[in-house]
Order: C-alpha cells, then sequence, then structure tokens
C-alpha cells in the first residue's frame, strides 16, 4: 500500500514519467539486511505485487497474508492524468519474473539476457509469460 502510494506521488511529480519495477532481490545478503527470508522474497513478491497492481488500477482491496493486510485499501493519488502505470517485473534465469508479468499483463524485463545461462532460458520464460 505505501509504496503504491509513493511510485503515484513520483509519477505526479515527474509528470507520468515514473515507472515501478519489481523484483525478488538478487542477494541473500539484502534480504538479511531487511529481516526478510530470503527463500520466501519470490512468495513475498507475489503476494504483494497482486495487491499494488490492483491498487494502481483503481481497485479498492482487501487481501490478507502472513506478513500484510490490506483491509480496503485504496490509494489516495493515482498515476498522473488517470492513464495506468508502467509495471515492470525483472526475469532472471527462474521463471518466476516471467509467470508474474503474465498473470498481471505487465512488462517484463529480462535482466540475464547477457548471460549465457540467462540467454538460454529467454524462449522458456517467454513461454511462460504467455502461458500466464
Amino acid at each position: 500500500m505505501i509504496l503504491a502510494d509513493r511510485i503515484c506521488q513520483l509519477d505526479q511529480q515527474s509528470r507520468g514519467r515514473a515507472m515501478l519495477g519489481v523484483g525478488p532481490g538478487q542477494l541473500p545478503s539484502d534480504a538479511f539486511m531487511t529481516g526478510v527470508d530470503p527463500l520466501r522474497s519470490r512468495a513475498m513478491m507475489s503476494e504483494s505485487l497482486d495487491a499494488i497492481v490492483r491498487l494502481l488500477r483503481g481497485e479498492t482491496v482487501t487481501a490478507a497474508t502472513d506478513w500484510f493486510t490490506l483491509d480496503e485499501a485504496r490509494l489516495q493519488l493515482g498515476p498522473y492524468r488517470g492513464r495506468e502505470l508502467e509495471v515492470a517485473v525483472a526475469s532472471a534465469v527462474s521463471p518466476t519474473g516471467a509467470v508474474l508479468s503474465g498473470r498481471h499483463g505487465v512488462s517484463m524485463l529480462s535482466l540475464a539476457a547477457a548471460d549465457p545461462s540467462g540467454f538460454a532460458t529467454l524462449d522458456t520464460n517467454w513461454a511462460a509469460h504467455e502461458r500466464a
């Protein structure tokens, strides 16, 4: 909820030039510093993105997980001029990001495409995006 409000404020301040990029994080040390179990980061990203995308689309959201609760939550300020804010999900080797971007109809950033293992998964991840 707070993240959705803040990205909308930035979108307003930049007159529609903001974009929200999401990902589970690359380094386990980053997760540990914020008190997040690195093994839960992908599930947490999925749960939060489900709510954030709905909020950014102007919906009122009620949702509960083991780490957040929203009770009829809605944004105070929507995206600039009422247009939909662009959201992109990071995708590397696993299909997690591709599935999430496909499920929500948002962009996908293939971050590992320059690496041979990442390049080898582009077709597989795009297929996962399309199926989702």
